[in-house]
């Protein structure tokens, strides 16, 4: 049965902004790799003309009689919040009342208006034994199946004991809509109140019962009868069903607005900086890629909509924990039940995205998709695959507002293809703040399978997010400003260019990034600029980027810095491409003309490309006609416009050809172009 205990559980966000802690160690062999950062989180309430739980909703449950007068027993949880009841039981249906509810035991009495009503026993639930054979009647599904009872037989699997008093758990199926309905001996005696049912990957047919002694006490306390003899012959399955479905109803529930509901728009800055460490007595770093340098992280936004049970109704953007752990603030975001009971699960799909030529430590698993990766959608050279999401949790005592949520989290991903198959594990902690409505904070202890082929790797994980309080959490809000940076001058050009050379990561591009930013000193300039050039031969794309950025304040044009610059036009890294197009549009190098018309196809340099061609001017016309033969009509759109600015009557002839294409919006460019060449007359 599904106990119910203490306080329920709701999102609230009250006291924010918050700001947490956060830390990530993966443990790869001799290395420990870890993600330091903080997450920013503000709430505020969304705008309740469009909440959904403004408006009236309807279910269904399942009661059946204890009194011929009218009087029904059924679960708490099925007329939780109603605004309106109907009891529908002999062909009629009569209006219903609420006279009492146990909500530890999930129960509660019903009250209409009828007499001589059929009723049911309520039978010893202390005498009942595992394997004993039940009947479980309700109706299940009726809005799918129809209003017409339905009856499973199963047997006891199971007895929990609590605090002197028992639960059943079934192996008869229990399903929404038979909650409240009675779970009978062979005799048709009640010795049960169906109540709730397990589900989600690896469970299957398991209900459970809240026990009939649960009932008798509750009708005492109320000073209500109850019959419970006259019930001792055991009956055969047809019989025992109709005798038990006459005094069975079905329960039509109307729930109105419910003033606690809450939607609320959560946004979260997050940031996390990556950094390796060698194990204490670690010798050589194992086989792998090359060690990665500390860094800052940039802080990324995100925004979450979400009601005050956690279920989340959209979301974007965000920065992504590492190992297939999700968003950086959606891990704060936890499913909570509706009413206040002790266990609980969810379970469901997201879809992950992975880099084909990347190892496994680099996947995402965003629950929303496209959520962390914008508008844009994916990202170049990925793959997205399918994965399933189960997460169990429990609760326990509250102590003082703090209810601790321990959440069991799986999550699976099928091989597929040369694609490993990914198993993530583990168990965690959630301190939740009852009065304020948010975690104060988690931790999850795991690890992820990778399974390829006949080769298993296990990657253990922790993860800590820790509440700032106090004075923590006022610097973390409102830092001190930092001193303004002493200019760069003169006398720091001996110590940045020893810098620049450096093989140290960090100190190379700190040197170059301010190298980029001061003023040029005439005297050095030939000795920065050779420094400069050498650079842009490092494997590094982060320290060629870098180096060009500084080379556009030293540079003047000759033809040593211009040919380095053009070789630059076709390499691999796509922002070392763009850096280097831009630095020859503004040296207005007329001998990377072709190269750089070359890249009016490539669409991710093509914005660099046009605006240093129009830089260039009219020379670089020549370069552009051919790309008028282009198959692709964006390629030829944008050529067009160039032309439109650069061109001379040497494009009249081709722009007239195209002026005649039976794709209409490459015609009007052409004309276009043509109109404004024909002014530069």
């Amino acid at each position: 049965m599904a106990q119910m205990a203490g306080p329920k559980l709701r999102y609230r966000w009250q006291g924010t902004p918050l700001v947490y802690q956060v830390s990530v160690e993966i443990d790869r062999g001799d290395v420990i790799e870890s993600h330091q950062g903080r997450c920013f989180v503000n709430a505020q309430k969304s705008n309740q003309a469009n909440n959904p739980l403004d408006v009236e909703r309807r279910g269904t449950g399942t009661g059946f009689v204890v009194q011929s007068n009218g009087t029904l027993i059924t679960c708490h949880h099925v007329i939780e919040g109603a605004s309106k009841i109907e009891v529908s039981i002999g062909g009629r249906t009569y209006p219903g009342t609420v006279v009492a509810v146990d909500e530890t035991h999930d129960l509660a009495i019903v009250k209409i208006q009828a007499n001589n009503l059929p009723t049911l026993a309520l039978g010893d639930s202390d005498r009942a034994q595992v394997g004993e054979e039940v009947r479980a009647l309700g109706y299940p599904l009726a809005s799918v199946l129809g209003d017409n009872i339905k009856a499973t037989r199963g047997t006891i699997s199971g007895i929990n004991a609590q605090g002197g008093r028992r639960s059943f758990q079934l192996d008869a199926a229990i399903n929404p809509g038979n909650s409240g309905g009675p779970l009978v001996a062979e005799t048709g005696q009640v010795i049960g109140v169906n109540n709730s049912k397990l589900s989600g990957e690896a469970v299957s047919g398991v209900g459970f019962a809240a026990p009939s002694n649960e009932v008798k006490r509750l009708l005492q306390r109320n000073n209500l009868a109850f019959q419970t003899t006259g019930w001792d012959v055991k009956l055969d399955g047809p019989t025992l069903v109709r005798r038990v479905a006459e005094a069975t109803a079905l329960i039509s529930v109307t729930l109105g607005p419910d003033r606690e509901a809450q939607f609320f728009r959560v946004t979260c800055n997050s940031s996390l900086a990556r950094s390796e460490r060698l194990k204490p007595g670690a010798g050589v770093r194992p086989f792998g890629p090359p060690r990665l340098p500390s860094f800052s992280g940039i802080p990324v936004p995100s925004t979450i909509e979400m009601d005050w049970v956690g279920h989340v109704r959209q979301h974007s953007g965000g920065s992504q924990l590492p190992l297939l752990l999700g968003d950086v603030g959606l891990f704060l975001i936890h499913e909570l039940p509706e009413d206040n009971r002790e266990a609980w699960e969810t379970t469901g799909g997201c879809t992950i995205e992975e880099s084909a030529d990347e190892r496994p430590f680099g996947m995402f698993s965003p629950r929303i998709p496209r959520g962390p990766f914008g508008p844009g959608g994916l990202r170049q050279n990925t793959r997205q695959r399918q994965a399933t999401e189960r997460s169990r949790y429990s609760r326990s005592a509250s102590v003082g507002d703090v209810v601790t949520l321990t959440r069991r989290y799986e999550l699976k991903v099928d091989a597929a293809g040369n694609a490993p198959g990914l198993h993530l594990t583990g168990e965690g902690q959630i301190p939740f703040d009852v009065k304020n409505g948010y975690p104060r904070g988690a931790t999850f202890n795991g690890s992820l399978t990778i399974q390829s082929g006949n080769t298993q790797t296990k990657v253990p994980i922790q993860v800590s997010y820790t509440l700032l309080e106090g004075e923590e959490r006022e610097k973390a809000l409102n830092p001190p400003k930092p001193p303004p940076p002493k200019p760069t001058t003169e006398a720091d050009l001996p110590g940045l260019l020893a810098d620049a050379r450096s093989s140290d990561f960090a100190r190379n591009l700190a040197a170059l990034e301010k190298l980029a930013a001061m003023k040029p000193v005439p005297t050095r300039r030939d000795e920065v600029v050779k420094t400069l050039i050498e650079l842009l031969e490092e494997k590094n794309s982060f320290v060629r980027k870098t180096a060009l950025k500084a080379l556009g304040t030293w540079s003047e044009p000759n033809s040593t810095l211009i040919d380095a610059l053009t070789k630059l036009v076709d390499d691999e890294d796509v922002f070392t491409r763009k850096e280097a197009i831009e630095t020859l549009g503004n040296l207005k190098a007329e001998q990377a003309i072709e190269p750089i018309a070359k890249r009016l196809i490539d669409p991710l340099c093509r914005g660099e490309a046009v605006k240093a061609l129009k830089a260039i001017g009219p020379k670089a016309e020549k370069a552009v006609l051919p790309i008028l033969e282009s198959k692709d009509i964006f390629v030829v759109m944008e050529a067009c416009n160039l032309l439109k600015e650069i061109g001379t009557n040497e494009s009249r002839a081709p722009l007239e050809k195209l002026s005649k294409d039976r794709h209409p919006s490459v015609a009007r460019h052409a004309r276009t172009a043509l109109e404004e060449i024909a002014k530069r007359k």
